[in-house]
């Protein structure tokens, strides 16, 4: 029996120490719940120094951002998303050993180009750096998203057909200086 005490106060101590505050979207204000005093959250809009973190610049559409949404999701591990509604997303992710669930919400500000964001652990009173480490998984997984995209390849058909008389010299000259990556001449 005294063995099974101290596993009994560890997880009534766990459970005690929840953080989660959900955003209360019938409030006009756009910030997202400020962090406990515990040192297991992290937010763009917090006053304190020990959980701040920077808000991701997105200069994308709502549609965009929705998007990013699902693409977090999918790479993030263990996520989910559980709320959205227009500028706002709640997910909520899971540890892998212990099964905990931490809440990560985004609050995007398309006027500004930005989206402001908070990861907070649940129970417990720290979280050894794991809601820093996910913000900066998310940063990781916003610039892949918004890579920009290649080039397309342009090729000269013919030289600079248009332009100037298909299958010359003067064509295929004009088609170079005019970025094309080949030229694609006709077996005549």
């Amino acid at each position: 029996m005294i063995k099974i005490t101290p596993f009994i106060m560890i997880g009534l101590s766990l459970m005690g120490c929840s953080s989660f505050q959900a955003r209360d979207l019938s409030q006009k204000s756009l910030a997202i719940a400020d962090c406990p005093t515990s040192p297991n959250c992290v937010s763009s809009q917090s006053k304190s120094s020990a959980h701040k973190v920077e808000p991701l610049k997105f200069a994308g559409s709502i549609k965009e951002f929705h998007q990013l949404a699902e693409r977090i999701q999918t790479d993030l591990p263990r996520a989910q998303i559980v709320r959205t509604e227009g500028p706002y997303v709640h997910f909520v992710v899971t540890s892998k050993l212990f099964r905990f669930k931490d809440d990560v919400e985004f609050y995007f500000l398309e006027s500004e180009s930005l989206i402001h964001l908070r990861s907070a652990s649940r129970l417990g009173y720290s979280d050894a750096g794991v809601n820093r480490a996910r913000v900066e998984q998310i940063e990781k997984i916003l610039q892949k998203f918004k890579a920009p995209k290649k080039n397309p390849l342009v090729i000269g058909h013919r030289g600079a057909s248009g332009h100037r008389p298909e299958h010359t010299l003067e064509a295929y000259q004009l088609a170079i200086e005019m970025g094309a990556d080949f030229i694609e001449p006709d077996l005549v």
